[in-house]
């Protein structure tokens, strides 16, 4: 099933943005993780670094508090 550039935006807005975890963000779209994977190493050898600019994102959220927050929260999502 072919899924058009709107779901794949909104995949990599989740990811970066909203700071959800891949496989998360995959499901909250409809996709496949194994699709989600793909898009994101096809967008890293056109050069958009979903990690990076995640990292980003999050860095720009705010002070240091913020990003001890977010940092948390991530670890957190992953236990």
């Amino acid at each position: 099933m072919a899924h058009g550039d709107d779901t794949r935006r909104a995949g990599r807005a989740a990811f970066v943005f909203d700071q959800l975890g891949l496989e998360i963000a995959a499901a909250k779209h409809g996709v496949p993780e194994a699709t989600a994977r793909r898009w994101k190493r096809e967008a890293k050898a056109e050069g958009d670094d979903w990690d990076k600019a995640r990292a980003a994102q999050m860095i720009a959220g705010g002070g240091i508090e913020d990003v001890v927050r977010q940092t948390l929260a991530v670890v957190v999502q992953q236990v």
